[in-house]
């Protein structure tokens, strides 16, 4: 299964090296997130990570970080996802600065995911296992789950409450694959590691 690390939030000692660590074991994808970071904390957080590493992170936020890092891709906050002129402006610019950049965006619903117009190369389909959550997968809400992810044009990771009892359900609903946060980056080395290898191996 292909597997995201999502970074905490807030600031977190260490967590550079434990994003490193987890590249080491086999993590392709990192999901920059700090939307309070300023544009030289975020500058910092990277040059923490080794640079053979860089071009796994997709950052949240501070955009042009991700051509002067060459980074993997830019995950588009909410207000820069929609289909309009400006935002498909300030895509293309990326773009045209860095040709294998990656675009990526979170969804909190299905209807939105259907309704999504805007060509991503993957999105997230957010609060999926959360407690209280909407989702239905029983086998009528796993079939339309499962419809709807078929239909979708990018592929769709699930985020948000998964634990190791979900990968079954991820892969009938034929998620592309899960996101990962606490369970990776503020647990106990070994258990990260052994979490990671688990849902790389299903």
């Amino acid at each position: 299964m292909e597997v995201l690390a999502i970074t905490s939030s807030t600031h977190l000692a260490n967590e550079a090296d434990r994003c490193n660590l987890l590249f080491d074991n086999g993590l392709k994808t990192l999901h920059l997130r700090k939307p309070k970071f300023s544009p030289e904390e975020m500058e910092g957080f990277i040059h923490d990570i080794s640079k053979q590493f860089r071009n796994r992170i997709v950052i949240h936020g501070h955009y042009d970080l991700a051509v002067k890092f060459k980074l993997k891709g830019v995950h588009m906050r909410r207000k820069h996802r929609s289909d309009t002129f400006r935002n498909n402006l300030k895509r293309w610019k990326l773009k045209f600065r860095n040709r294998k950049l990656i675009f990526s965006a979170t969804f909190h619903s299905l209807q939105s995911l259907k309704e999504n117009k805007v060509g991503y190369d993957y999105v997230l389909l957010n609060n999926v296992f959360n407690e209280g959550s909407k989702f239905n997968f029983e086998d009528s809400g796993l079939k339309l789950i499962h419809t709807i992810i078929e239909t979708s044009n990018p592929l769709v990771y699930a985020i948000g409450g998964i634990e190791r009892s979900d990968i079954d359900v991820i892969k009938n609903a034929r998620f592309a694959g899960a996101g990962l946060s606490s369970s990776l980056i503020r647990s106990e080395q070994s258990a990260a590691i052994k979490e990671l290898q688990v849902f790389l191996g299903a």
